[in-house]
């Protein structure tokens, strides 16, 4: 929880949004998925449940009695669920995410081709970024014991965005 998080308490969160909305389930929420929302979408969200609060790191709280997914930050997620031990693992998990794929690309390792393209071989993952015809820069991926690469069908305009949608993928193949 961010400072600011911390300062809210249940009795401040009932004035705020849905928690002051009859209907609104206050308890028995469950996560059913989180996400960075600077990653994913450039800038901040509004918690859906107190809609107050600003929040990057966004849990995904589904009702058995409420027809919609809330967008919501690790302290109303944790008074939603009655879990805070479990909403704040999901914010540490995401932090660490995101300040991993911050550095990503200052990481050691990373080394430039005979061809010019930057390319990192580590954890038996393998990325190159390579400026195609149209000056996108596109990313070959694969695990060390494949033959071939893939390349990403989307571009970015310069070297150090490619690098930072890189490590998604380098995440992902690090873990097959």
């Amino acid at each position: 929880m961010t400072d600011r998080e911390e300062n809210w308490d249940i009795e401040k969160l009932r004035r705020f949004g849905k928690w002051s909305q009859a209907g609104v389930p206050h308890k028995d929420w469950r996560c059913v998925g989180e996400f960075d929302a600077k990653e994913e979408f450039g800038d901040l969200v509004t918690c859906e449940m107190c809609e107050k609060q600003q929040i990057r790191f966004v849990h995904l709280m589904e009702h058995p009695h409420y027809g919609a997914t809330l967008n919501c930050g690790c302290v109303c997620a944790s008074h939603m669920s009655g879990d805070s031990q479990n909403a704040e693992a999901r914010e540490k998990k995401m932090r660490s995410r995101a300040s991993r794929r911050f550095n990503f690309p200052n990481r050691k390792g990373w080394k430039v081709s005979a061809k010019g393209n930057p390319y990192i071989k580590t954890d038996g993952v393998y990325l190159v970024i390579a400026e195609n015809r149209d000056g996108f820069y596109r990313i070959g991926y694969k695990n060390v014991w494949q033959r071939d690469l893939s390349w990403s069908k989307e571009g970015w305009s310069t070297v150090h965005e490619a690098e930072l949608a890189g490590f998604s993928i380098y995440e992902e193949l690090r873990a097959l």
